[in-house]
């Protein structure tokens, strides 16, 4: 991360054209339609002399030296008050994970959001599914908002009013 950070502070940022933002988008994303490049260029891009320079912070592309176990994982998913809605596209996140470690780890704590009365849809589509295609989303998003929440017993209200 200091190595990052200095030759940050070293180079300067790159300008671009927006079409050759765009190719650069979508180049590192062939799994994005053009459609939606141009969605992410809206906020993705600021404009200065001579074209456009990408706003994101580009260190999200580097390893995280600090790893949460699954316990601390469990601990702050115990934490969550708000129904929780997880929307996983079949060709997407969980094929990051191939070790079994890893599936463990995931499987573990999509079972916990289903036993507090969360949701897990697996939809057809990759990592840009919500954004290619967000028909395929928007109607689970729309019901999972529009459904009321479960009724918690007054113990459970009590105990949540101690703490």
């Amino acid at each position: 991360m200091l190595e990052f950070e200095k030759k940050k502070d070293e180079k300067k940022e790159k300008v671009y054209t927006y079409e050759n933002a765009l190719m650069r988008l979508l180049a590192a994303n062939p799994s994005l339609s053009e459609q939606s490049a141009h969605i992410l260029l809206e906020r993705g891009l600021a404009q200065v002399e001579g074209g456009v320079v990408f706003t994101r912070d580009f260190r999200i592309n580097l390893k995280n030296v600090v790893r949460v176990s699954l316990e601390q994982s469990l601990e702050l998913q115990s934490r969550i008050q708000a129904r929780v809605l997880v929307v996983l596209a079949e060709e997407g996140f969980e094929k990051m994970f191939s070790e079994p470690q890893q599936k463990t780890f995931t499987s573990t704590l999509l079972q916990g959001y289903k036993d507090k009365s969360g949701m897990v849809v697996d939809v057809p589509g990759d990592h840009h599914v919500h954004l290619n295609t967000p028909e395929t989303v928007a109607q689970i998003v729309t019901d999972f908002l529009q459904e009321e929440a479960p009724s918690h017993s007054t113990a459970e209200v009590t105990q949540a009013a101690k703490l």
